[in-house]
């Protein structure tokens, strides 16, 4: 029922940017519960889970320590995950999120992609 939600959500936004001319198209990341804990699913390592598990218990996602109109705390740190095994990809979030995209329109699209120096800044290597 989420990515039929998901899925009219972004082909209603699409048809607001094609309609208004913008020249590259954005699927506002509405799938996404962040930037940088829903890129992927790996196996091996647990962060998007985590992050689920996080939101769920923390809506705001304001720390202990942090205050209102304060910089929070970076979330390479407060994302920190071990790797449990050798990672593999199982599934590439951007991807599938570019293909619905790109059948939504004839204009060019973007996805948004997390760098790898961020992944090894948030995983924890295998003891």
């Amino acid at each position: 029922e989420l990515e039929s939600l998901q899925n009219k959500a972004i082909s209603e936004i699409v048809r607001k940017q094609d309609q208004l001319g913008f020249p590259v198209i954005s699927d506002g990341e509405f799938r996404r519960l962040n930037w940088q804990g829903s890129f992927s699913e790996v196996d091996g390592w647990n962060l998007l889970k985590n992050s689920w598990r996080g939101f769920v218990a923390n809506p705001s996602l304001v720390g202990e320590a942090e205050k209102p109109n304060t910089r929070g705390m970076d979330a390479v740190e407060s994302f920190k995950i071990p790797a449990i095994a050798k990672l593999e990809l199982l599934r590439n979030f951007p991807l599938s999120e570019y293909q619905f995209l790109s059948a939504q329109t004839e204009r060019p699209c973007k996805s948004m992609l997390m760098g790898p120096d961020r992944v090894s800044q948030m995983c924890e290597g295998v003891g």
